[in-house]
């Protein structure tokens, strides 16, 4: 099923293709993949992101999904993505910082938290500090829970 998706030109822009893919890569034990796929819902379909938390996704990731909806009841779905990375920084070693066709604030946020995650695990203190001044700039909200969790 995971080929035959991809084998949309235009995949990645259809809710019903991300939700899909998620799944088989779930199924498929690729979790990478299916973070993706669920990142790009959060930042194209918000409002289908849920659809995708049921069924064949691991209990992990839904516990995950269900702690950011209890508790950062504040945040759209679009930040997700960010406050996922922030709560699991190793996953910067297997995803992207960046990711083909994307844009918008909650991207950007992404995109921050993964330097950040980066330049944590080099011990770089000039650039974290300089990421965290984009990143409290940007999304106060993400900012607050970074440092919460740093």
């Amino acid at each position: 099923m995971r080929e035959t998706i991809e084998w949309e030109e235009d995949w990645q822009q259809h809710a019903i293709l991300l939700i899909r893919h998620a799944k088989a890569c779930a199924i498929l034990q690729d979790e990478p993949a299916c973070y993706l796929s669920i990142f790009r819902l959060c930042w194209h379909h918000s409002e289908e992101v849920a659809k995708v938390f049921t069924g064949n996704i691991t209990a992990g990731l839904k516990q995950q999904w269900q702690l950011f909806q209890d508790n950062y009841d504040l945040l759209d779905n679009q930040y997700f993505p960010a406050w996922f990375l922030i709560k699991h920084p190793s996953l910067a070693n297997s995803l992207p910082e960046h990711i083909e066709n994307e844009a918008g604030q909650a991207y950007q946020s992404y995109q921050i938290v993964y330097a950040l995650q980066q330049h944590q695990q080099q011990k770089n203190e000039k650039e974290i500090l300089q990421l965290r001044k984009q990143l409290q700039k940007l999304t106060p909200e993400v900012f607050s829970i970074y440092l919460q969790n740093t």
